[in-house]
């Protein structure tokens, strides 16, 4: 009976061992998700400053392109109404003066197509950074699902 306890005690013992390093492994991994969750939290919050820093970047370049287009399409403008004013005073230049303004108006259209061009483009984007941005952070909660669960 002696021998049986010894043995069922030294089991036991081997069994705590085991135990003992099982949870050592655990812990090592929980270190390294924990690890693991810290980078990506300081990634994410560089990405989220990236983020910002592109979105003021392209939106001041959006309301640069738009402020040139703008003072374009008003000298333009001004052409415009000069050019009629001249065709009303010199009818015999009307041909040359009305196709010029035909010229203007492809201008100032082709200059608003390209202004619309580039707004879709900042909007698409801007999109694709906020769609970058919920993914990283649909991962770290995954992270944080299994590292909790």
């Amino acid at each position: 009976m002696n021998l049986n306890i010894k043995t069922i005690v030294s089991d036991f013992e081997k069994r705590v061992s085991v135990l003992k390093k099982e949870v050592d492994g655990l812990e090592k991994k929980k270190a390294n998700y924990e690890a693991d969750i810290e980078a990506l939290s300081r990634k994410q919050k560089e990405l989220n400053s990236a983020v910002a820093d592109k979105s003021k970047y392209l939106a001041g370049e959006v309301a640069k392109a738009v402020n040139a287009a703008l003072e374009k399409l008003k000298i333009q403008e001004n052409e415009v109404v000069s050019q009629k004013e001249a065709l009303v005073k010199d009818r015999g230049q009307a041909g040359i003066l009305q196709k010029t303004l035909d010229e203007k108006i492809k201008e100032t259209d082709k200059l608003k197509v390209n202004l619309q061009t580039s707004i879709r483009e900042y909007l698409d984007l801007k999109a694709e950074v906020e769609d970058i941005k919920n993914k990283l952070e649909k991962t770290i909660e995954v992270i944080k699902g299994v590292f909790n669960g």
